[in-house]
């Protein structure tokens, strides 16, 4: 996943950067370096973007499963075809 798509995801969200950064479990400011693109997401981190959704993570949807966006899934299957090509 890359910076740019990575910022798409936050602001659908409706995200600040620093709540982006939480719901993914790191530092802002690292956050503000893999946005701009000064650095490569991991696939597992990549992953953790796509599953951030909206809730709280408290209110324990995860528990329920969820259903992936339109937007979201796209930029899933791009990812996945990427990962599969190497």
């Amino acid at each position: 996943m890359t910076g740019r798509e990575l910022k798409g995801i936050r602001r659908r969200l409706g995200y600040t950067q620093e709540a982006m950064a939480d719901a993914l479990g790191i530092s802002q400011s690292y956050y503000v370096v893999l946005e701009r693109g000064r650095r490569r997401m991991s696939e597992d981190l990549s992953t953790r973007a796509l599953r951030v959704r909206r809730e709280p993570a408290e209110r324990g949807w995860f528990d329920h499963g969820y259903d992936v966006g339109r937007d979201l899934a796209g930029v899933a299957r791009d990812l996945r075809r990427r990962i599969v090509a190497h």
